[in-house]
């Protein structure tokens, strides 16, 4: 209780004093309106002065995750988060939150006069509704590496991006990055590629030569690939022969120039040649092999470039329109010499989880990373993942076999381009189903396939899907990794 302004003591309270006089008399109350009266005291009499204290509102915020919810206080409606001071009642109340496509929350507070309270709440987001199913009509899916049943299949899952995978025995694995919204229905079709060849089975292949400068990446299309060999070119700079025969690829490219190497493994598989130039090398491999060659610089056609990039490194072709720049002359091819597992057995050796390429003297690195749910390879690149241009997601295989080939520049090449002493025989090292593979690859002479057979001579059998073969120079060494522990592999000099 204040009297003209100075404390006075707390209700109730008696105060005498001589008169007469007019106070100002003040009572305050935490949570209450302060209450004030002026009144006149006259001496010898007795003034009383009954306080009646009305409550304060209590001021409620309310936020939520994500912002934009339906507020009801008490079944009502008070307006949509963010709400700052909405003026509440003392006592007990009910608080309802709601947004399309989220679960209702619903809680209670208690206000006491003159609270400030405050609620910040998640709303819960409805379950996307995924529907999977794939053109052959059978199979089994996965999401983010969990069992989704055998399709068809209908499930709810988590909004937001979910990778998923279909899986069909004697097909190539489809995958796809699909985003959900809340409470969204969408349906996947999963085109499943024609089953994989087996040994014999004849095929017609495609190579094309993609760059791997810095200027050049992220690539398009090799995620599609079958086989891809990566090899070093002048500069220390890596480039790529892409062969695509079970599935096309609608952008391929960066395309370059290709070198004599290049010609003799797209050879192996009778596949014509996708490039633009070629060295001087390459074009007497071209003569010598007769292998047709998809050339823009020799007026071939299906080649485009864009704009984002600037040249050479923006000419890409997609691998239908380099067929049907072929004609007539689509040729049947095969597989090489890889060989494929007629059964599921899965291959027992040294464990791996992580294996890291470095490509001798040259400061470039390739890591690949063992993923058990989907027994597959994952492929980073200078310590950052290597992914398709178009789809943003990592490049995957299914098998790496790294290849030790003595390499040496070739005398008076003013370019400083590299020879291969790809006929003969050398160290391999196979990644297969989680464990490393030791093993000889041989090439009796340039017209033959390589060969890749374990240390008892049996032919290295790969898993159907993309394969990846790392051509290292002699001095290229790998590093084995399992759970921690390291197991140094340094490359072994061609055996003769």
């Amino acid at each position: 209780m204040y009297v003209n302004g100075q404390p006075a003591g707390h209700t109730p309270l008696v105060l005498s004093g001589r008169g007469p006089a007019v106070l100002q008399v003040g009572v305050e109350m935490p949570g209450y309106s302060p209450w004030v009266v002026s009144t006149r005291v006259e001496p010898r009499s007795l003034t009383l002065l009954y306080a009646s204290l009305s409550p304060m509102q209590a001021s409620l915020t309310v936020e939520s995750d994500p912002p934009g919810a339906a507020v009801r206080v008490n079944g009502r409606e008070v307006g949509t988060t963010p709400i700052a001071g909405a003026e509440i009642a003392m006592g007990r109340h009910q608080l309802v939150l709601s947004m399309a496509d989220h679960e209702d929350w619903r809680g209670e507070f208690d206000a006491a006069p003159g609270a400030q309270i405050a609620q910040r709440i998640g709303l819960r987001p409805l379950p996307a509704h995924l529907s999977l199913s794939a053109s052959i009509g059978n199979g089994t899916a996965s999401i983010d590496g969990q069992p989704a049943g055998q399709l068809p299949v209908l499930v709810d899952v988590e909004p937001g991006d979910r990778r998923v995978r279909i899986e069909a025995q004697g097909y190539r694995p489809w995958e796809t990055l699909v985003h959900l919204s809340p409470n969204e229905s969408h349906s996947l079709e999963a085109d499943l590629q024609r089953p994989w060849p087996v040994n014999e089975e004849p095929v017609s292949p495609l190579a094309v030569v993609i760059e791997n400068q810095a200027l050049a990446r992220p690539q398009s299309g090799l995620n599609r690939a079958d086989v891809v060999y990566e090899a070093l070119v002048e500069g220390g700079i890596t480039r790529f022969l892409a062969l695509y025969a079970t599935q096309d690829a609608e952008v391929v490219g960066p395309v370059r120039s290709a070198r004599h190497y290049f010609v003799y493994w797209a050879n192996e598989y009778n596949a014509p040649l996708v490039n633009i130039g070629w060295s001087p090398q390459a074009g007497a491999a071209i003569n010598a092999t007769g292998i047709r060659s998809i050339d823009e610089t020799r007026g071939s056609q299906g080649f485009w470039r864009t704009r984002d990039r600037a040249a050479p490194h923006n000419a890409y072709i997609s691998t239908a329109g380099a067929r049907s720049g072929l004609g007539d002359q689509v040729q049947a091819g095969s597989f090489g010499g890889l060989a494929y597992k007629t059964n599921q057995s899965p291959y027992r050796g040294t464990a791996v989880d992580t294996a890291s390429v470095t490509y001798g003297g040259w400061n470039y690195v390739v890591e690949w990373k063992y993923e058990s749910g989907s027994d597959e390879w994952i492929r980073s690149m200078e310590r950052a993942p290597h992914v398709d241009a178009a789809s943003g997601e990592p490049i995957r295989a299914s098998n790496v076999l790294m290849q030790w080939v003595d390499s040496w520049p070739i005398p008076g090449d003013t370019e400083g381009r590299l020879e291969f002493d790809q006929v003969g025989r050398g160290r391999i090292i196979a990644l297969v189903d989680g464990v490393a593979v030791e093993g000889v690859w041989s090439k009796p002479s340039l017209e033959d396939p390589t060969q890749y057979q374990d240390l008892e001579g049996n032919p290295i059998r790969l898993n159907a899907g993309p394969t990846w073969i790392q051509v290292l120079p002699l001095d290229g060494t790998l590093l084995l990794q399992n759970g921690g522990g390291n197991i140094a592999s340094t490359g072994v000099g061609a055996e003769g």
